[in-house]
């Protein structure tokens, strides 16, 4: 979603409750171009990270560049620079207030979130753990039946004459998961527990925004 001044990224079906929000004004962004394989539009970001949109309509790309450029050309004449702590700034995924950097706990809401260790670890131990923790049921299944199976037919093939090399398999599967999961968390905000009576957007989300949203950007 981009409004007159920033870019929201934003889930907007029910099932996506929990996962990352970010917010970027539109004087944080340098430049608007494609991945190079699937051609999705990924912003340059001035503090030197970037933003991919991989759901983003292909036909749609010229009428996000039209946009973006008009706006970047009205803040550059009134020369608009809000103040920011980063240029993709997380916001909590249930009351959609800014949440500062390295931080484990929204300050609006009481909101706390997952950290990238406690992911990491989970996934170490069990790849479908840490899963279950901040992804869809659905897809945490899939994951943990696909581990199963994985991990039986690692066993008949290398079990039966070298459990060393079974053993080390596992680890190296379970690390895998666990590094992955670590720079996935690492990314955004999780949403971990939310106290029962500020669950503000969990109580109004129904596939649109929450109607008093806008006045936390303000």
């Amino acid at each position: 979603m981009i409004t007159n001044l920033r870019l929201l990224c934003l889930h907007l079906t029910g099932k996506d409750y929990g996962c990352p929000y970010w917010m970027v004004y539109l004087s944080q962004i340098e430049a608007l171009k494609k991945t190079v394989i699937l051609e999705n539009p990924k912003f340059c970001l001035k503090d030197g990270t970037k933003l991919c949109l991989p759901d983003f309509p292909k036909q749609e790309f010229q009428t996000l560049q039209e946009v973006f450029e008009e706006a970047s050309q009205r803040f550059q004449e009134e020369e608009l620079d809000p103040p920011v702590s980063q240029s993709k700034e997380h916001l909590c995924g249930n009351c959609l207030a800014i949440v500062a950097n390295q931080t484990s706990h929204c300050e609006a809401c009481g909101a706390t979130f997952w950290t990238p260790f406690e992911i990491g670890i989970r996934s170490l131990i069990l790849p479908a753990w840490g899963s279950f923790s901040i992804r869809p049921f659905s897809f945490a299944l899939v994951e943990q039946v696909s581990y199963v199976v994985f991990g039986l037919g690692i066993l008949l093939l290398e079990g039966k004459d070298n459990l060393v090399i079974a053993a080390v398999m596992f680890v190296l599967l379970n690390a895998m998961a666990a590094v992955g999961y670590y720079k996935l968390t690492a990314k955004g905000l999780y949403l971990k527990e939310v106290p029962a009576e500020r669950q503000a957007v969990n109580d109004q989300f129904d596939g649109s925004l929450n109607p008093d949203a806008p006045t936390r950007f303000s």
